[in-house]
């Protein structure tokens, strides 16, 4: 087991740590490397040039709150993942023409949506009450 959480380590790649996992799923510190995997996800989504923009989100509230809430709905006809990455790093799956929020601590966020084989990224600064609503739509040029 040593082994392998070294060779994950070296490596530090999602698959690699969610390969770890698949091998060792009762690791004690499958939390933090559950974590790992979500952050670096990101960070790979982000780092891909074939990453689309994702918009901001609806603001609900003025007013700044220690805690944050998101509320999406997905329309994109595909399950949606979201992940955050920041001051905590959370995943959400919400299945198509579902809604779901997630409740984070206030704090700039990288955020990866992947949906329908596609994915989309961005950051945002979240102090208080969020929506959006999740599509995909193709132009052609």
């Amino acid at each position: 087991m040593q082994k392998a959480y070294d060779d994950a380590s070296s490596s530090n790649s999602s698959y690699a740590w969610k390969r770890f996992l698949d091998e060792y799923p009762d690791h004690p510190n499958k939390s933090s490397i559950n974590e790992k995997i979500i952050r670096l996800e990101v960070d790979e989504i982000l780092g891909d040039r074939e990453t689309g923009r994702m918009p901001s989100f609806n603001s609900y509230s003025s007013s700044y709150s220690s805690n944050s809430s998101v509320e999406i709905t997905n329309n994109t006809g595909c399950s949606l993942t979201v992940r955050y990455s920041g001051v905590e790093a959370k995943m959400i799956e919400i299945p198509s023409g579902g809604t779901r929020t997630v409740y984070l601590s206030s704090g700039t966020y990288k955020i990866a949506a992947s949906a329908c084989g596609a994915n989309y990224a961005g950051t945002e600064s979240l102090r208080g009450s969020y929506g959006s609503t999740f599509y995909i739509s193709r132009t052609r040029y």
